[in-house]
């Protein structure tokens, strides 16, 4: 078939009417996507691997700077762009392709699971004889694009659907796959994630590294001293309900007389109790914390039998506002009747972190350092935390740095052990002797799920 489309004596020539990268904002316009495909060289690149494609496939060459970046349009009618394939005019001996490649929005930059969706393209493609005026190639395909295991000692970027070199070359794959004879409509890639390279400077020779074996169902150091946690979820018990009554009193009454639309508020206290199973044993981690629920109230008018008129609070549903420790409550890590240790924890918000990161890479390989645009930074970040308490006799201290990542431990004012791992543990440097039991407490609180203490709706 191939041979009579294309003749035996002359190539047909290739017209590309149409190549294009669409790229869906966000609804919020706050929120920039970055599109690394815009830059000038990755374009080129990216048309490389569809003109290769073309050519294994066929025969074809394609013409350079064909290809354009651009939004969906504002006021489009729909999130969908659309697909334009139509022809004025047909050439003998030409071949016309269409192609558009659709990056949509709603993926996650979710660095707290082992993988996350990072992209989701829809690509279409139409490939018309200009002889015959017949279709050689339609075709729909979707990939999805995903970051690999996450590394958890490092601070991936978050704006970056992948490291940049594994998301061009990503493109070779893609290209091959629409061209095909062979032809499937769905496909994924997993791509490892583009993290900061930071130059942690350590002052102190550390006497031992300890490596763990983690994941969110065990926590292992496999390294001496073997410790080996199972994990057995955490329980929630709610403690108390605080319905703010005057306050809520006094905004209902605003409504009425106003009109503005307010909300209700109440506070709810829990605690949750966290399981670490060691055998025959299980500790447990109690901590402290609230909720805040609001409801949105609006006027309502009532018409009365005689023709007045009065007004009435309508109140929607109360949904989930915030989630915070509760300042001056002790938690606590138990074994048994036996409370080991007692601690509070406070979130550092603001650190600005990432105005010093400034190299990046693929988190493994060092030969990939290289230097960070700005544009390409983080915006936001997470926010640290800093844990004061005592174990014994002993005061303890653990602040984080490099948004969770790195977790530094202190007792009596004195460094003892920095753990590396953002979920759970991936490694610890040991700087002082510590007890079996300071080992385990600091394990734990290496291990606890601190995002979900600090949540914001807004």
């Amino acid at each position: 078939m191939l041979i009579s489309l294309c003749g035996n004596s002359q190539q047909p020539a290739l017209s590309v009417p149409r190549f294009e990268y669409i790229w869906q904002p966000y609804a919020d316009a706050a929120l920039k996507r970055l599109i690394i495909i815009a830059d000038d060289t990755i374009k080129q690149k990216i048309e490389k691997s569809f003109a290769k494609a073309l050519q294994q496939r066929w025969n074809l060459i394609m013409p350079e700077n064909v290809l354009s970046v651009k939004p969906v349009p504002v006021f489009s009618f729909s999130d969908m762009p659309r697909f334009n394939t139509k022809l004025k005019d047909r050439q003998p001996g030409v071949w016309y392709l269409f192609l558009q490649i659709f990056d949509q929005a709603g993926f996650s930059f979710n660095d707290n699971t082992d993988s996350s969706l990072s992209a989701s393209l829809d690509l279409k493609c139409k490939l018309i004889n200009g002889s015959t005026d017949s279709v050689i190639l339609d075709r729909d395909l979707s990939v999805n694009i995903y970051k690999g295991t996450l590394p958890q000692d490092q601070v991936v970027l978050k704006r970056l659907p992948a490291y940049p070199a594994d998301f061009i070359k990503a493109f070779d794959s893609i290209a091959t796959w629409l061209f095909q004879p062979e032809y499937e409509s769905e496909k994924s890639l997993w791509l490892k994630p583009a993290c900061v390279f930071i130059d942690t400077k350590i002052f102190d020779e550390p006497i031992k590294q300890l490596f763990f074996k983690s994941d969110n169902e065990h926590i292992d150091i496999i390294t001496e001293p073997v410790i080996s946690f199972q994990m057995a979820g955490a329980q929630y018990k709610k403690t108390g309900v605080h319905h703010n009554t005057a306050g809520n009193i006094a905004t209902g009454a605003v409504t009425i007389f106003t009109g503005l639309n307010l909300y209700k508020a109440k506070a709810i206290e829990y605690t949750a109790d966290f399981g670490f199973q060691e055998q025959d044993s299980t500790y447990h981690c109690i901590i402290n914390y609230a909720e805040r629920e609001v409801a949105e109230r609006e006027r309502e008018k009532i018409k009365d039998s005689d023709g007045g008129r009065s007004y009435s609070l309508n109140s929607k549903s109360y949904t989930l506002d915030e989630r915070s420790i509760i300042p001056g409550y002790s938690n606590a890590i138990t074994l048994n009747n036996d409370t080991l240790a007692t601690f509070a924890i406070n979130y550092k918000a603001n650190a600005n972190e990432h105005n010093n990161y400034t190299r990046f890479w693929d988190g493994t390989d060092s030969t990939t350092i290289t230097t960070l645009p700005n544009e390409w930074n983080n915006k936001t970040e997470d926010d640290n935390v800093t844990i004061t308490g005592k174990i014994e006799d002993s005061s303890f201290l653990m602040k984080t740095g490099n948004e969770r990542t790195r977790k530094e431990f202190y007792i009596n004012d004195k460094l003892v052990m920095i753990v590396y791992g953002k979920l759970y543990p991936s490694k610890a440097l040991l700087f002082q002797s510590i007890s079996s039991k300071q080992l385990k407490i600091f394990t734990i609180l290496s291990s606890l799920p601190y995002d979900y203490f600090n949540y914001s709706a807004y």
